[in-house]
């Protein structure tokens, strides 16, 4: 996309026929650096191909220079700072909040989508749970509600869950909607927080599905469902899996967009 409009494009850490040799021949000459969403996921090192020795975070700050501009998604703070102190442009796309808009849009359709997989039955009229009524939780309540689900919200805030009702949902504050897992077919997370710790898990029939979407660790304790026979998945980077096209499109947009303006 960034070639289709005239920029000239070198490449470090992904699949490409034309990838350079090391990070330091990538980065040189180059006005604008591009990481990936997210950034690191280690706090240590960029996130890079299987097949690519990944660099530090440290290693890739240090072949920067004043003028140049770090885009990418979730960076983290020590990197902000160090391109701060040393007069380095740094953009961190997912705090724009157009593209956190299209992000739940697209995190939405791709839950959606890995319930349609992995769950034997309709989602119209199936009982589902949304835990977290934030950007994401709304989206997915929406689409959901859309496709005739019969949807239960669960929020701690009284306006979120009120919001919910006026939208068509059921809602349910935490204590509640710990007393009812039982009766919910799916149940999606939208909480960063452990919210199905083990206890609440054995509430949960052997038949529900699980779909975490919320930031890694995510709200689930993973080996206490498989222990307790429960199919819960933890569905991180929905966007690029189900959507790379448009969320390319989006990014380069918004990356445009802010270096433009500043």
């Amino acid at each position: 996309m960034l070639e289709s409009r005239g920029y000239r494009v070198t490449t470090y850490g992904v699949k490409a026929a034309d990838m350079c040799r090391s990070l330091r021949e990538a980065v040189s000459g180059a006005n604008l650096i591009l990481g990936p969403v997210p950034f690191t996921r280690d706090h240590h090192t960029l996130v890079c191909a299987k097949d690519v020795e990944a660099p530090t975070l440290l290693e890739l700050t240090m072949l920067l220079s004043e003028k140049q501009i770090l885009v990418g998604g979730l960076i983290p703070e020590p990197v902000i700072r160090s391109c701060n102190e040393r007069q380095i442009g740094c953009f961190d796309f997912m705090k724009s909040e157009t593209l956190a808009v299209f992000n739940s849009i697209a995190t939405a359709e791709g839950a959606i989508a890995e319930a349609v997989l992995r769950h034997p039955s309709n989602l119209h009229g199936a009982d589902i749970l949304v835990m977290g009524y934030g950007r994401c939780g709304k989206t997915l309540a929406d689409k959901l509600h859309s496709l005739s689900a019969s949807v239960t919200v669960c929020a701690r805030s009284q306006e979120e869950r009120m919001h919910a009702i006026v939208q068509g949902c059921r809602s349910v504050d935490f204590e509640e909607c710990y007393e009812n897992l039982s009766r919910f077919e799916i149940i999606f997370n939208t909480v960063p927080a452990l919210v199905l710790d083990e206890r609440a898990l054995k509430k949960v029939s052997k038949e529900t599905l699980i779909i975490d979407i919320a930031s890694a660790p995510g709200g689930v304790d993973f080996a206490a469902s498989g222990v307790l026979g429960i199919e819960a998945v933890l569905c991180s980077a929905l966007p690029g899996r189900y959507s790379p096209k448009s969320s390319a499109k989006a990014v380069v947009e918004e990356m445009l967009r802010h270096c433009i303006n500043n």
